[in-house]
């Protein structure tokens, strides 16, 4: 039973990281490709990760915190958090 806690928890921790970097990386207009290509990894890999299919290696949440121009801890925030920010600015 513990491993199954583990093992979901991680698989949530995986997901909200993957829609930070899909979010970063979309309102910055760069594509999947350029990611991949930056990172020397398959396009596909960006989508797993981003998905949160599998677990992201620190080098890449690195390299991408790097190549997206933020700080790394930003991945690690609640995701659900971005959208009161872009609520706030539609009624501003």
């Amino acid at each position: 039973m513990t491993k199954k806690i583990h093992k979901n928890k991680l698989n949530s921790y995986n997901k909200n990281i993957g829609k930070n970097i899909k979010y970063y990386r979309k309102i910055r207009n760069i594509s999947q490709l350029e990611v991949a290509t930056t990172l020397g990894i398959d396009k596909s890999t960006i989508s797993l990760y981003e998905n949160g299919k599998v677990n992201i290696p620190v080098k890449h949440l690195y390299a991408i915190s790097k190549f997206l121009n933020i700080e790394i801890e930003l991945f690690f925030e609640a995701y659900e958090h971005k959208f009161k920010h872009i609520y706030d600015y539609q009624y501003l």
